[in-house]
């Protein structure tokens, strides 16, 4: 799991891969939704993890086969906008008296 993520609007989710080591010793990459579900909390905002009561949380639980849940914090970072564009249309404006 990444343990920063960039904000993104709606709530910063970072990606998860949940790995199950058998007993001979086989890895299998567990399917989200069929062998865990997600929950993430506080994610909405910019979060450098320097205030421990708002740490962004996605908690693990599996399902399934598999038993058991985590909890894992991560931080939020600011989306850089140097790569935005921004265009806007003229726009004439005229009040009540015609006075600009």
């Amino acid at each position: 799991m990444d343990d920063s993520v960039v904000y993104s609007k709606g709530g910063a989710k970072p990606s998860v891969t949940i790995k199950f080591t058998t007993g001979d010793g086989t890895v299998k990459t567990l399917t989200e939704k069929t062998d865990y579900t997600l929950a993430y909390s506080k994610n909405t905002a910019v979060n450098d993890c320097s205030n421990p009561k708002k740490l962004p949380t996605v908690k693990i639980t599996l399902k399934g086969s598999y038993s058991g849940s985590i909890s894992k914090n991560y931080s939020i970072t600011p989306k850089n906008i140097e790569t935005v564009s921004l265009s806007v249309n003229d726009k004439t404006y005229q009040n009540k008296k015609n006075i600009l």
